[in-house]
């Protein structure tokens, strides 16, 4: 970050789940990476829902240990540090019928500061690293304006593949985040996307995120959930 001592932000989340019968086996939270720069987790010791992915792809479970803390890096932090803090991919799973509280703590960028790689990280065996890795956004919806030069946005399709996004002159072009995907019980797909820096030059974007209210509910409303689409998410605060 180019100015540690600037102020930052935090915001913290009191999370209660309840894992009904019927939701086993389900996601109730998505495998992301944290966009902040530190996650701290405190829950009640119980249930082992949380699962995370090593290098090699698969998900192990973390057992609840009562009395500690989880702590996970984000997305500032490995940017910040060029690669070397590794911001591990994580998901929620219900597997069994309970309840469970958590106390979620995430550190955040100040706004509107800006994030780098500070010179004294940057060397010839560690360059500094360009591009942005494979995400879904966590808002409600992303419109991109680019100059519509370079070819740098690839979105994953279902099988898994990576397919590249040709640039269109004078066009928007518009994605769904996390938020759309709980709130219509996964009718809206969120399409994983990255940018893959291809060749020389410089692109410009303009990207606006239409976001959650700050500490708003986010729920599918009962109208979305009937006997063929039962809810698959659990309420969360923005």
């Amino acid at each position: 970050m180019q100015n540690l001592q600037r102020p930052r932000l935090s915001k913290e989340h009191l999370n209660f789940w309840f894992n009904a019968m019927a939701s086993r086996g389900s996601d109730g939270l998505k495998s992301h990476r944290d966009n902040g720069f530190l996650t701290i987790v405190k829950d009640d010791g119980i249930l082992s829902v949380l699962e995370v992915m090593e290098k090699s792809g698969k998900f192990v479970a973390i057992d609840p240990c009562p009395g500690t803390l989880l702590v996970t890096l984000g997305d500032i932090a490995r940017v910040w540090s060029n690669g070397r803090f590794y911001n591990v991919k994580h998901r929620v799973v219900c597997k069994e019928a309970g309840m469970r509280m958590s106390i979620v703590t995430f550190l955040l960028g100040g706004r509107d500061t800006m994030v780098e790689t500070p010179p004294e990280l940057v060397d010839s065996e560690h360059p500094r690293s360009d591009g942005l890795k494979s995400h879904r956004d966590n808002g409600f919806l992303t419109i991109v304006q680019d100059d519509g030069i370079h070819s740098v946005l690839e979105v994953m399709e279902k099988s898994g593949k990576f397919v590249a996004t040709d640039p269109c002159p004078g066009a928007l072009l518009v994605t769904l985040g996390d938020i759309a995907r709980v709130w219509s019980n996964r009718r809206f797909y969120n399409v994983k996307h990255r940018v893959v820096c291809k060749e020389a030059g410089m692109r410009m974007s303009i990207a606006t995120f239409l976001l959650g209210a700050r500490d708003t509910m986010v729920e599918t409303p009962p109208e979305l959930v009937d006997f063929e689409h039962p809810r698959l998410y659990v309420p969360f605060n923005c």
